[in-house]
């Protein structure tokens, strides 16, 4: 079975608490979170998280390819639709997780779909802390940002949270 890869109409770090969610708004409205910025938030094998995915027959059908446009050249990656996430999670086994992610855990069941969707469509998120949280992204201070930043060719733009000397809006 050959899978259709989509382009999305909109791609966007979102800012998630002290971290970032790759997301992209798909042509059709749906909003969708990098597979691989979720796993690395939460310490988990994306490979064994598609193939745990692709056994359920709901999620299968959540889990996208995209092609992103990246500084060098396009990228194809996989993606989750953002109300699958919590059902996503919901499958995950606690003791596979480090204790101290388990809070991120539940704040990414609880929030993270609504976070998405409000950052596309600028619900409650205004101009400008848009503008910064695109800034490649604006607060690249740890280990997950950072290996995010140069999967997706933006690691010579990054910058510290606050630090606005430096920051450049991407789009």
């Amino acid at each position: 079975m050959e899978e259709k890869t989509l382009t999305p109409i909109e791609q966007a770090l979102v800012p998630f608490y002290a971290w970032v969610i790759l997301a992209v708004r798909l042509p059709d409205g749906r909003i969708a979170a990098s597979l691989t910025s979720l796993c690395r938030l939460l310490n988990l094998s994306q490979r064994g998280q598609i193939q745990s995915i692709r056994r359920d027959p709901v999620l299968a059908n959540q889990l996208l390819r995209v092609v992103l446009q990246t500084p060098g050249g396009p990228q194809t990656i996989d993606v989750l639709t953002a109300w699958a996430i919590p059902l996503w999670l919901t499958g995950l086994n606690p003791e596979m997780v480090a204790p101290e992610k388990r809070p991120l855990i539940m704040a990414l069941r609880q929030e993270a779909a609504d976070v998405l969707y409000r950052y596309f469509f600028k619900i409650g998120f205004d101009q400008a802390s848009r503008r910064r949280s695109r800034s490649a992204p604006c607060s690249l201070v740890n280990k997950h940002e950072r290996a995010l930043a140069y999967d997706y060719g933006c690691a010579g733009r990054m910058v510290r949270a606050g630090d606005r000397s430096g920051a450049r809006g991407v789009g």
